[in-house]
């Protein structure tokens, strides 16, 4: 038994040992990224959009388009632009009645009415983010979309073992807060998941997909005070050279291009792949930083 218990305790030892080391990486002082440094990862990032053309127009959540267009509609590029109208003139083709063209036209949705069909089957965020383009009455009278009116929603069940859980629940509030839904406390409920996220860019170490989206709904909600400049950093460093952002962190190299390191719910092992979704999200933080409102 002593035996065991020396090995468990030199396992637990060693397991702090390396959050320690990761605490420490991830929050050690550095100076605030250049707007230069901004701009040439902004740069690179549309690269690699623009020269993948035909597979990301094949990705069809329209969340991502809805950044793009954002992005494009804050800095004028062009070559943006001209995706996401392109993408857009797809899905106009494709699905014109999908519920998620309330992201494009929100107008058009406005105190909409929707069959339980339409919704029911969404995920929770997801039947949220319908109803924060819509501020649909009905909507707002499901017990699930209620719900998440709470910013303590996250903390209950496995929604607590859910990574993207709270930073979700902010771009919902967000929409609601852009569309002006009818929503009681809202810039309470805000600034209260704004903390809790700063927390956990502080003590989650990882750089992977909910890491960047973490930054991402800071500086987007109003808090880029709250991002630390190591924090950022890390996301600039973590992009790879073709200029997009893999889901993943790759730690240590194992064979054939795969890597042990870490995914969006712990290890994996895997190979580093270009993401767009991680990606689309990258480059809105960066033209968010360096277009700040006036």
């Amino acid at each position: 038994m002593k035996f065991i218990f020396r090995i468990l305790a030199a396992f637990i030892a060693t397991l702090l040992l390396a959050y320690g080391i990761a605490f420490y990486i991830n929050n050690r002082g550095t100076a605030p990224v250049s707007d230069a440094k901004l701009k040439q990862s902004y740069e690179r990032s549309v690269v690699w959009l623009v020269s993948h053309r035909e597979s990301i127009l094949r990705e069809g959540n329209p969340i991502l388009w809805w950044m793009l267009g954002e992005s494009a509609r804050i800095n004028g590029d062009v070559r943006v632009q001209q995706l996401v109208a392109e993408y857009r003139r797809n899905f106009d083709r494709s699905d014109p009645y999908s519920v998620w063209q309330a992201f494009f036209n929100p107008q058009k949705f406005r105190n909409g009415r929707f069959s339980e069909s339409e919704y029911i089957s969404l995920v929770e965020y997801q039947q949220y983010f319908l109803y924060a383009l819509t501020c649909s009455d009905q909507l707002a009278k499901e017990p699930l979309i209620a719900a998440q009116n709470d910013p303590e929603f996250c903390w209950s069940g496995a929604r607590t073992i859910r990574p993207a859980c709270v930073t979700h629940q902010l771009m919902g509030y967000r929409m609601a807060q852009r569309n002006q839904c009818a929503v009681d406390n809202l810039d309470a409920s805000i600034a209260t998941l704004q903390k809790t996220i700063e927390k956990q860019l502080r003590y989650d170490p990882r750089v992977v997909d909910v890491y960047l989206q973490r930054a991402l709904m800071l500086v987007d909600s109003g808090a880029r005070d709250r991002l630390a400049p190591r924090w950022l950093e890390r996301i600039l460093d973590a992009q790879r050279q073709d200029g997009s952002w893999s889901d993943m962190q790759p730690l240590v190299p194992i064979s054939g291009g795969r890597y042990f390191g870490f995914g969006g719910r712990g290890v994996t092992i895997t190979t580093p792949a270009s993401n767009f979704h991680t990606t689309a999200q990258g480059i809105l933080l960066t033209t968010l930083l360096l277009h700040p409102p006036k």
